[in-house]
């Protein structure tokens, strides 16, 4: 499986674990709940300070920061109590509430890497098969990297192969914005030859640049789970172009 520094690590034994079902735990229930009322107790006592006047300049923002903030967290819980988020995955494809799907019906993986608290990687990934989406979030669904790392090892490889094929016949594939063609990538309508790519970048931020030789900003900036299956894109472009800073 393609790793990348600005990508989350994929555990190389999430395979062996099938059968497996990831689900919204008791866990992603309880944390929101218990974060809520922290919140909201502090918000509460913040506003009642600050009604006082007792919060003056910029102190007197925390109680409205810290009541929203208590609003959705209690949103979330509840969220994860009442619908549950569910998939099972095994050797022959994975199963949700919408039904089965065989891992050969897998069109494109998406993924979405922020760094919202240092530390601490959050992670979405979309599954997009048949013209379905399948969506999972770190605050739904928990240990998705494993989750992931299952999915890429059952897709990864039958569509890096399509690609390449498609290559030596000359056709261009889509990675959403992204279109990788023999002569170079096709970017907003044009093609931006191999000889001029310096990079193809995902960095901390969650977003994916190409950036050509000479530039000082990339010719494309967008997010990476715009991008379907990012990590196929970025061996192809490793191997169009071996010097590339890809790696």
């Amino acid at each position: 499986m393609y790793q990348h520094q600005n990508l989350v690590p994929l555990p190389e034994d999430a395979a062996a674990e099938l059968p497996r079902r990831f689900e919204t735990s008791q866990a992603l229930v309880l944390v929101p709940f218990a974060l809520a009322v922290g919140l909201l107790v502090a918000g509460g006592f913040l506003f009642v300070e600050w009604s006082k006047g007792g919060l003056p300049g910029k102190s007197g923002m925390l109680p409205f920061l810290f009541l929203p903030c208590g609003v959705v967290s209690l949103g979330i819980g509840f969220w994860n109590l009442l619908w549950p988020k569910w998939i099972a995955v095994g050797p022959d494809g994975f199963e949700g509430p919408d039904g089965f799907v065989r891992w050969e019906e897998v069109e494109s993986v998406a993924e979405q890497v922020a760094d919202l608290y240092a530390g601490m990687v959050k992670l979405r990934i979309w599954i997009r098969s048949a013209g379905r989406t399948v969506a999972f979030s770190h605050w739904q669904v928990g240990e998705l990297d494993r989750l992931l790392a299952v999915v890429h090892e059952h897709t990864a490889p039958r569509l890096l192969a399509e690609t390449r094929a498609a290559l030596g016949r000359g056709e261009t594939t889509d990675f959403g914005p992204i279109g990788v063609t023999p002569a170079g990538l096709a970017i907003d309508g044009r093609t931006v030859p191999w000889a001029d790519v310096d990079s193809v970048w995902p960095d901390e931020a969650g977003d994916v640049g190409v950036w050509v030789h000479g530039a000082n900003r990339p010719v494309l900036d967008v997010e990476a789970g715009k991008v379907g299956n990012l990590r196929v894109l970025l061996q192809l472009v490793e191997e169009m172009k071996p010097n590339l800073a890809a790696v």
